[in-house]
């Protein structure tokens, strides 16, 4: 048996709906699974190997667990998967027959986190009356978030376990002020068709803000649609989680669900850090449009241990609506980012902007595959221009239900495919590049030797290496 500093368990979410089809244990700890529409999650902490054991009321035909390479003493059981995991965080999607898919959030313990006793911390309960009753409250948390900022030696406002139903939450022009969630607390978005509700959280105009903790931020996209219609609400600012002309931002371990616009949406930012951060927003949520993560117009940004799963494309840049993006994007790193999406693509780039778009590196990410595109990079408007992309150390999934592989068709200077795995052949296509490099790129088990064996065409394409 783990000790509490080898395991920590979760408390659950309020409102959370237990999983019916899937029992997991880690360890011999069961482990609370959530169903959320289609849609099944766990998650837990653990700072050393664990033992995971998924069973199911039938007979496992067939199992999937991606990615596998934090994985060992994989095995299939009668009714039963078993394997241990030996790195967090880690993320796994797991298909089991035609069961609906299972998630597993699997963290590192953070040994420091705030405390209520902390003299640095205020306790969004001493401006709440009640946060069991349902009740709004927009203006009591608008308080205590003004509060915080305006004492100097206060930084942290500390979210408790509870409800706490709100209009738009606004940071705006504020300094040094982290809004950590604790587990067992859930945001969760007024459900009033008559407002206009920018987004969840809105992050403005601000400096070192930081929002973490493994709360949740529900966005109640299933639930608002329901009642109104989508295309008259649909707009890039009702995203969950907005954060504009800022700098110095930490998104850090909180986990998103039933988002109605893009998910995690970012534009003018400088020096954005988004660190296990989970999206789970369900074709059921909203029909189209909630792209995973989004971000436009912004300057050293590093994305390191999420998950998506989204009903658009699982990572966006170039998307620029100038009311709230107007300079160029540069230098974005995505590390162990696990991407899942049934429509759209995995990573768009371009779309439509007038600004340049430099250095965008994605080192060690999975992609279970949509209905589009790996990767589709745009041509730029007017004389903006690209740098390079480099794709590393990447995997995806279900390439069969892709149209494409890879489609550039931007005048981009540099294009590096390095260590990379498809598990099906689909075309591809290469325009407008001054280097396309293809090394060690695997489709189907087989490496690639050539552009046949990519089934590419190419038109304009300066020097191609493949090795």
């Amino acid at each position: 048996m783990l000790t509490k500093s080898e395991l920590h368990i979760y408390r659950n979410t309020p409102e959370a709906c237990e999983s019916k089809d899937f029992t997991v244990t880690v360890s011999g700890e069961k482990i609370f699974t959530e169903q959320l529409f289609s849609v099944h999650f766990a998650r837990f902490a653990c700072n050393s190997e664990v033992e995971v054991k998924i069973s199911i009321g039938e007979k496992i035909e067939k199992c999937t667990v991606f990615p596998d390479k934090a994985l060992k003493e994989y095995r299939v059981n009668e009714n039963s998967v078993e394997f241990t995991v030996t790195a967090q965080p880690r993320h796994l999607y797991i298909k089991i027959n035609e069961m609906e898919n299972l998630i597993l959030f699997i963290d590192k313990i953070r040994t420091v986190k705030p405390q209520l006793s902390d003299g640095n911390v205020v306790n969004v309960m001493d401006f709440v009356a009640d946060n069991a009753d349902r009740s709004n409250l927009t203006a009591e948390i608008a308080a205590a978030i003004k509060y915080t900022a305006e004492h100097p030696d206060k930084e942290i406002l500390y979210f408790p376990d509870g409800v706490y139903i709100s209009d738009t939450i606004e940071v705006f022009s504020i300094e040094n002020l982290t809004l950590y969630l604790d587990e067992g607390c859930m945001i969760k978005c007024l459900m009033d068709t008559d407002a206009y509700m920018p987004a969840g959280i809105y992050i403005k105009n601000s400096k070192n803000i930081k929002i973490a903790g493994n709360g949740v931020y529900n966005h109640t996209g299933k639930e608002f649609f329901e009642l109104c219609d989508y295309h008259k609400y649909a707009d890039l600012q009702i995203s969950p989680i907005l954060v504009v002309d800022s700098e110095h931002v930490v998104l850090e371990d909180f986990i998103v669900k039933n988002g109605r616009m893009w998910n995690i949406s970012c534009h003018n930012n400088n020096d954005l850090r988004i660190e296990n951060c989970k999206v789970l927003t369900p074709p059921e949520s909203c029909p189209e449009w909630t792209d995973g993560i989004n971000i436009n117009a912004s300057r050293d940004v590093v994305v390191e241990d999420c998950f998506v799963y989204c009903n658009d494309d699982c990572f966006a840049s170039g998307h620029y609506f100038e009311t709230v993006a107007n300079k160029d994007m540069c230098n974005v790193l995505f590390k162990n980012y696990l991407g899942w999406n049934p429509r759209a693509n995995s990573i768009r780039i371009g779309w439509d902007t007038r600004f340049n778009l430099k250095n965008y590196v994605f080192k060690d990410c999975d992609f279970i595959a949509s209905n589009d595109q790996a990767l589709i990079v745009h041509p730029l408007n007017g004389d903006a221009e690209y740098d390079s992309i480099i794709l590393d150390d990447c995997r995806f999934l279900n390439c069969e239900n892709y149209t494409n592989l890879v489609v550039v068709t931007g005048n981009l200077p540099e294009l590096i495919l390095k260590n990379l795995t498809f598990d099906k052949l689909m075309p591809s296509q290469f325009e407008n590049i001054g280097c396309l490099t293809i090394e060690n790129v695997i489709i189907e088990g087989r490496k690639v030797c050539s552009l046949e064996d990519m089934a590419a065409t190419v038109k304009n394409v300066g020097e191609i290496i493949i090795k």
